[in-house]
Parts: C-alpha cells; structure tokens; sequence
C-alpha cells in the first residue's frame, strides 16, 4: 500500500511541476528550451577536454554529462563541471538517469553501461549490438534509442526491456533520420510526449502509435548543433512497468516501405571506406572529431568517397558539401 500511496504521489507531483526540457550543443554550450520552443541560453561548460556528447537529469534535479569516456556533474547556471569517474575505454554519445539513481549509457560498439550515483559503480549490463547516434531516454518502463540497419536502409527507435532483456524497434524510418538528441517529458505510464532533435536542430514530437513525428516551430541559434536533450522528469518513466512492445522489425520490412531518396552515408561502422549516395557533386568534406576539432579535410570537382585507414577508433563527424547545400552524419570508426 504504502509503494501505491508513493507512486500516485509521484504521478500527481508530475502532472503539476513544471517540466524543463535542457539542451547541450556543439560549443558546450547549455540551453533551456522554453515552453514556447524558444531557447535560453544558460552556460558553457568547462574543463572537459572533450566535447559533450549528452546531458541527464537525476531526480533532485542535478545534471550530469558524457565527455567521450567520462561522466562529469554539470551546473547549468555556472557551467561549471567536476569529473566523476570514466567508464572503460571508448567513446559514449548518450546518457539518461532513472528515479533510482542511476546512469545509463551506450558505447559506441553497442555495450549497455549503468553507473549507480549512489554507490559509484559500474556495471556493464548487456551487449546491444546496436550503437546510438547520441542520445536515450525512457518510455513505458523501456529503455529507448536510435540506431540504424548496417547498410543504413532504415532507421529505428529501438526499446531495450531492462526487467526481461528484451531488445525490439518501436519506430521505423525509410531514410536518413538520424537523431542526436532523445528525451520524454513525462505525464504518467501512458501518456507523454517523445522530444527528439536531429543534425538540422529540428525539435520533433515523436508519435509510436502512428509511426510519426510532428516538427515543432523551434527557435536554436544559427551555427551550432544540438548534441542531446534531457528533461528534469524523464526519470519518473523508470518507475513504470516494462511493457513488452510490439516488435516492428524495420530491417525487414517491404522494399516499397524502404524506398528513400535522402542522403545517407554508409556504413555507419567503418574500417576502411566511406560512400555516401543521394547527394550529389560534393567538393568539399571534412570530418570532426568529438572535440569539434577539423581532423580532415578534402575539397575537389567530385568526391565520391573517402579512405579513413589512419584514423583512430571512436565517433566523428561527416560534413559534406556542394555548391548547393552540406550535410552532415556522424559515423563509427571501427
């Protein structure tokens, strides 16, 4: 009785507190995203001797941050940042809290990390398989993220099931559709609403029931990316019952379904070679590290594709230009 007495608490309490959405983009920079979809800035963050990849709430309303390997505890007023503790070697794009207390996380060779704030410990939970393009968050009771089929000819939120190991796709889309930033503004167990940002920092309200997404009139400041999103309640999905949803497959759906004409870059984990297609003329590219820092650059008539054999293991950045337009993707180096 008395879990019940405190679970409808809780509900109650969300219903009626006001419900931040924070966002971390490119530069460090952290903003609050206003209920009008305009966006405040608040702070940049110091002494991360990499970029922040993603931001997460916990229940007393500190915020943490992901800088490649390392777990850092942000104040979004000051931008001040005080290391906690690194997790074993490898980049790590995403983060989310849970109402107990607890971070996770995805590396970027699939594996499901969760760090315990109370206790400072690690536990690595579960190979995916699946990486993510940067962020994760709860819905009904599952961990939820992005990722993609290996020759990038759909996209996919997956739901990881963390009470039955259960790993399905919930959203399929037929082309590019990478998303760098995933968060829940929390009602209760079945109502809330999905928040996702892309690379163009389009804010979208994610819809599984109807497999879409409305774009939201967002407001960013030109110039820099958004790279994750976190909410000050998103916690509370944690305390739902797993649901065990319906398994979409999108890898295999219909060729019709799987008709796309976006761009996209494959593969997403590479070794030697990357291709890109639907985007067409390229004269210039340049590939970012975490830092945000040019490690590449190539510029002539027609680009097709690149060799990458001497860069290093971890997440970049893949901007490609033409007299048009640019574009951009992250991708793994294997």
């Amino acid at each position: 009785m008395k879990h019940i007495l405190l679970f409808l608490f809780i509900l109650l309490w969300s219903k009626t507190e006001a419900q931040t959405v924070y966002a971390v983009s490119n530069e460090k920079k952290i903003y609050r995203i206003e209920d009008d979809y305009t966006s405040t800035y608040l702070s940049t963050v110091s002494s991360t001797p990499f970029l922040i990849g993603d931001i997460a709430i916990s229940p007393n309303g500190t915020m943490y941050g992901i800088a490649y390997d390392s777990i850092y505890q942000i104040n979004p007023l000051t931008g001040q940042a005080t290391f906690i503790i690194s997790l074993p070697h490898t980049s790590y794009p995403a983060l989310v809290c849970s109402n107990d207390y607890e971070l996770y996380t995805i590396s970027d060779s699939g594996y499901l990390y969760k760090y315990d704030i109370l206790t400072s410990t690690i536990t690595n939970m579960e190979y995916l398989g699946f990486a993510t393009s940067g962020d994760l968050t709860f819905y009904k009771g599952n961990l939820i993220f992005q990722t993609w089929a290996s020759d990038a000819s759909v996209y996919m939120i997956k739901a990881y099931n963390l009470e039955i190991g259960q790993l399905v796709d919930i959203f399929c889309h037929p082309s590019y559709f990478q998303l760098w930033g995933l968060t829940t503004k929390y009602v209760d167990c079945d109502n809330g609403t999905v928040l996702a940002v892309n690379p163009a920092n389009q804010l979208l309200d994610i819809n599984f029931n109807s497999q879409t997404y409305t774009q939201l009139p967002f407001t960013f400041p030109s110039g820099e990316t958004i790279y994750g999103l976190a909410s000050t309640n998103e916690h509370l999905g944690s305390l739902c019952t797993p649901e065990n949803l319906t398994d979409l497959d999108c890898e295999n759906l219909s060729n019709n379904y799987l008709a796309y004409n976006k761009p996209f870059v494959y593969p997403t984990f590479v070794e030697n070679q990357l291709f890109w297609e639907n985007f067409d003329e390229v004269t210039k590219v340049s590939i970012y590290d975490i830092a945000g820092k040019i490690i590449f650059k190539k510029e002539e008539t027609s680009i097709t594709s690149i060799v990458i054999d001497n860069l290093e293991k971890g997440i970049y950045v893949l901007k490609l230009e033409n007299k048009y337009d640019s574009f951009t993707q992250k991708f793994i180096k294997k």
